[in-house]
């Protein structure tokens, strides 16, 4: 039996509906903190569910996806700060997991590859914004984060291709 979470559709009303889907699914997403460390930090599954959206959706509309649905989610948590370097960051995340995949045929290499562009651009953005002691304590998180989520998401891809579903 072969399944496809996202149905396809040639209907550009469709396609935006699904990114619109995954905009608020990474949203929510985002928002749940899985803590980690005895507490000390957290990740969450924020960047496994832009994966998913890499790899299931593809081309702008997951990079459209990534980019507001991981700004909503700092806008709705009061880092209203955060949330234009928050789009570009994701958004540029996606936009090279798309890419890659298109170029690589592996979904968990361009995961690995493009996940790296969040911690660095993190970094580069709190550098001027916080301050240079502020962004190099948040690189062990970021680092951990990504390399959580991109692993999430390679997971997440493993499920789908063995259930059945194709990407277009």
């Amino acid at each position: 039996m072969s399944s496809t979470p996202i149905p396809r559709s040639s209907s550009s009303v469709a396609r935006l509906v699904q990114c619109a889907l995954l905009a608020a699914l990474t949203a929510v997403a985002t928002l749940i903190s899985i803590p980690i460390f005895g507490g000390h930090g957290f990740v969450n599954p924020g960047d496994a569910v832009i994966h998913f959206s890499v790899y299931a959706l593809g081309g702008w509309y997951a990079v459209s996806a990534a980019a507001i649905g991981s700004a909503l989610a700092d806008i709705m948590t009061g880092y209203l700060i955060y949330a234009p370097a928050t789009f570009i960051i994701k958004g540029l995340t996606a936009l090279a997991g798309v890419r890659l995949i298109k170029r690589t045929k592996h979904p968990q290499a361009a995961f690995f590859i493009s996940g790296i562009i969040m911690p660095i651009g993190y970094f580069l953005y709190e550098l001027p914004v916080l301050s240079p002691s502020a962004a190099l304590v948040d690189i062990p998180w970021n680092l951990i984060q990504y390399a959580v989520c991109a692993l999430l998401g390679s997971v997440l891809v493993l499920i789908l291709t063995r259930s059945g579903f194709k990407r277009r």
